[in-house]
């Protein structure tokens, strides 16, 4: 994911630069419009980039949950077998 942000920065940068080479050769009016149209790419990389942030945060919360669920199986599993080693002591009949 963070490869796509580096190659889309790359692109916008190399389309910036195009850009600027033709807006050399142009009259001034159109360096607003040139100013416009980066701001825009700019606002929509940002943009890009938190949403790869929050992608990142969901996913490592989703690793926390897989975690914490694992650890609360493995608690569960061995209260289960020290239930049933007690029974089983006090009680061999029914194991």
């Amino acid at each position: 994911m963070a490869s796509i942000a580096i190659m889309r920065l790359l692109l916008t940068a190399v389309f910036a630069s195009v850009l600027i080479s033709v807006v050399e050769s142009r009259p001034k009016p159109n360096l607003r419009m040139l100013h416009e149209i980066l701001e825009e790419r700019r606002n929509e990389i940002e943009q890009e980039l938190e949403t790869i942030d929050d992608l990142m945060e969901t996913r490592n919360l989703l690793k926390k949950l897989s975690r914490n669920r694992r650890r609360a199986s493995e608690i569960v599993t061995a209260e289960l077998k020290s239930v049933k080693r007690t029974r089983c002591y006090f009680n061999p009949i029914t194991c």
